[in-house]
């Protein structure tokens, strides 16, 4: 049985509507109501495990501030959900032989070149990244069994994506030119993939680190064009740098993941964003695709 910590964030409602059809079953817990058990790690740590029912033998953690300025402005605070309680649940965890499966990002390695193996130094340039890799370090240091996935921009097909192509579609369906930068690449991943991606791993009892995102580079800029030109808007999309923009903290240039590890295991295939683009801009009120766009 695998329990959902984080079950009402962005992935932990993917993760709990996929699992939820499992026959191991899943526990949902959550700050937010409607999950089976109330936990919220921006408060000062409570143990978890002894309200768990019997048979968790998974937990997939994924309750997390992940705006990248706001760790910045609030290390402490952010830290105390991202770091400090989270290894407090983690602990927990270990101690009562569930193994945990803690959600990672790219954002753990330098990203001056991309194309990171798991096994790659990580040298965090953001306080996002350094509060990851902290959680990692002290996962390194269990002897317990572990696994960690590391992961990219995700995105959504809904109209309220919160990701940069639902940043994107919103700003130029309000004829609003969008600055999109050209040295900086991404790798936009559908959120939808990442359940059934966790559970290719977890059928071939994994354990360890995994890079876990769409193998496909995009630079900002080919990604606004890539959305903006099927509807007409490609003027609108500006060229610059990523460092014309006025971040808490300068942003790396490339954090994209080396997959081989994790296709070469499972045979996994990610959803293209060529594929679900008509999708997306059909929530956004977009029927007619004209034109096309590239990659990096």
């Amino acid at each position: 049985m695998l329990l959902i910590v984080g079950s009402n964030g962005l992935l932990g409602r993917y993760a709990a509507a996929y699992f939820s059809l499992s026959d191991d079953g899943v526990v949902l817990a959550s700050h937010q109501p409607g999950a089976d058990l109330h936990i919220d790690l921006r408060m000062p740590s409570t143990d978890l495990v002894p309200t768990l029912p019997a048979g968790i033998t998974h937990a997939l953690i994924c309750s997390s501030v992940t705006d990248v300025d706001a760790c910045r402005q609030d290390p402490e605070g952010t830290g105390l959900l991202n770091v400090t309680n989270t290894i407090s649940l983690i602990e927990s965890l270990v101690q009562a032989e569930i193994q945990p499966i803690f959600c990672s990002s790219d954002l753990v390695f330098q990203g001056d070149r991309g194309s990171y193996r798991e096994d790659d130094d990580r040298s965090p340039t953001t306080e996002y990244g350094r509060q990851k890799k902290e959680v990692e370090d002290f996962l390194l240091q269990q002897p317990a069994p572990f696994l960690i996935i590391r992961m990219s921009k995700l995105y959504t097909l809904e109209s309220d994506d919160p990701s940069p192509i639902g940043q994107m579609i919103g700003s130029l369906n309000e004829g609003k030119s969008i600055r999109c930068a050209t040295d900086q690449i991404i790798c936009p991943t559908w959120v939808g993939d990442i359940p059934p991606a966790l559970g290719a791993l977890l059928q071939g009892n994994a354990t360890g680190f995994y890079h876990v995102s769409a193998p496909v580079r995009y630079t900002r800029f080919s990604l606004g064009m890539r959305v903006a030109e099927p509807i007409s808007l490609g003027h609108l999309v500006e060229r610059c740098s990523i460092r014309d923009f006025d971040f808490a903290e300068p942003r790396p240039t490339d954090n994209s993941l080396d997959m081989t590890k994790f296709l070469n295991e499972t045979g996994f295939t990610f959803s293209d964003l060529e594929e679900n683009l008509p999708k997306i801009l059909a929530k956004h009120g977009h029927q007619q695709l004209v034109g096309h766009g590239d990659s990096v």
